[in-house]
């Protein structure tokens, strides 16, 4: 991250283990909050393997503070395409592709900045 005069601030690594990982998407709140996207295949932090691959979102502090982490997908191969934040409903949303198919999910946040699952949308057959 960086201070509005292009200093760098401070810097994070997505804690994943026995896989490859990358971050896919980057959306900021209101309140100076940074959230990632990405996909894995392997669990990032102390998060469960659900399929070949699997997508996360990962939360930040204005500070740079993890302040959560969840990993989801289908039981096959998953990526993840990117996301969005919604200040109007302090919402996250997620767009990727699991087992061939275009996703988007969308993650309520609380008042302390934690997701819950709130919508999942499958739009039909991804092809490239």
């Amino acid at each position: 991250m960086f201070d509005s005069s292009g200093a760098p601030s401070w810097s994070q690594t997505v804690p994943a283990t026995g896989g490859a990982t990358a971050a896919s998407g980057v959306a900021f709140g209101s309140d100076g909050s940074v959230y990632l996207s990405g996909a894995t295949t392997g669990p990032v932090g102390n998060q469960v393997v659900h399929g070949a691959s699997d997508e996360f979102i990962q939360g930040f502090s204005k500070a740079g503070t993890a302040t959560f982490t969840t990993q989801f997908g289908s039981s096959g191969s998953n990526t993840s395409s990117g996301m969005a934040y919604d200040s109007g409903t302090n919402s996250l949303y997620t767009l990727g592709v699991e087992s061939g198919k275009a996703v988007v999910r969308s993650f309520t946040l609380n008042g302390a900045n934690k997701p819950t699952a709130a919508a999942s949308r499958t739009l039909g057959r991804a092809t490239s």
